[in-house]
């Protein structure tokens, strides 16, 4: 038989780049704790802004569309998060899937907007290839950013 939590055993390496999860799904994140290389979970979007405010590279930052019955505050979020730091690597979670259209009237530049569902496998391999995805870019934006050297 398959073992789904093995299947994402590499994602929790020490090498790894945390995650920032934004939901107030505690299924969710019981879900998330498993998968990922210990997620820093807020349910809180201005707990998440402050704390990443401080950061000063990109991050990989999961958020769900809707927050404490608020339908928009992911996207929400996500603007102000681009705004603050352009490398950040956004994937969206929602129930519905009208709301993908919501990404592109935002213009947030999102790297994956993913249906929930019931958080199957198929929900699992989204997202893992969506956070492999963001590691490969935040390394390749790291290892491409000019170095300053004064002599």
């Amino acid at each position: 038989m398959f073992n789904i939590l093995s299947a994402f055993d590499h994602l929790k390496g020490a090498n790894r780049m945390n995650c920032y999860v934004l939901t107030t799904d505690k299924k969710e994140q019981r879900l998330f704790r498993k998968i990922l290389n210990e997620p820093a979970i807020y349910e809180s979007p201005r707990d998440l802004l402050l704390t990443l405010n401080a950061s000063l590279t990109g991050s990989i930052v999961i958020l769900d569309v809707a927050i404490a019955g608020h339908e928009h505050a992911g996207f929400q979020t996500a603007e102000i998060l681009r705004k603050q730091n352009p490398n950040s690597q956004l994937i969206l979670l929602s129930n519905d899937s009208s709301m993908a259209n919501a990404c592109f009237e935002y213009q947030i530049g999102v790297l994956d907007f993913i249906i929930k569902g019931n958080l199957d496998l198929s929900f699992q391999n989204r997202l893992h290839r969506a956070v492999k995805k963001a590691q490969y870019n935040l390394h390749r934006i790291s290892y491409l950013r000019p170095i300053n050297i004064h002599l």
